[in-house]
């Protein structure tokens, strides 16, 4: 599992971090920029085969375009507006989920308001606040797919 954090976020790394802790109970520490993101890889093993993506949508469509074929996680989690635009990336047999999207706007919302110190979308809370234990159940209730 990995979590591409957009480097114009880099703010938000230890809050981020917290918030993967409080779904996980995993520590994820971040590591070198790739690619204009800032990886964050939890301390352990964390299993399944998962790939977030948080960013705008023309950093995570170059991102993908540039790295698609190196990408071994089985499934995407994009955190983007847009993400019909994404649909190209199906061919590469990838499961890929997509934060909820008003008229293809993925809103974010203020964190303080919800306990957060950065803003998240409708998707990531939904995702925080499920009480599902399945991952992939917690992704269904929370995100969408193709």
């Amino acid at each position: 599992m990995r979590y591409l954090l957009a480097e114009n976020q880099a703010q938000e790394i230890f809050a981020r971090c917290e918030y993967l802790y409080d779904i996980f109970g995993l520590y994820f520490i971040p590591q070198d920029k790739l690619n204009g993101f800032i990886p964050l890889v939890p301390i352990g093993t964390a299993e399944p085969s998962i790939l977030f993506i948080i960013g705008h949508q023309n950093q995570v469509m170059q991102f993908l375009k540039t790295n698609i074929e190196q990408i071994t996680e089985e499934t995407l989690i994009l955190v983007t507006c847009m993400a019909n635009s994404f649909k190209q990336f199906e061919k590469f047999n990838k499961k890929i989920y997509f934060s909820t999207a008003h008229k293809e706007l993925s809103y974010r919302y203020n964190g303080h308001d919800y306990g957060f110190d950065f803003d998240l979308t409708e998707s990531e809370l939904d995702f925080y606040n499920s009480s599902k234990r399945d991952i992939v159940e917690r992704l269904d209730d929370s995100f969408d797919h193709f």
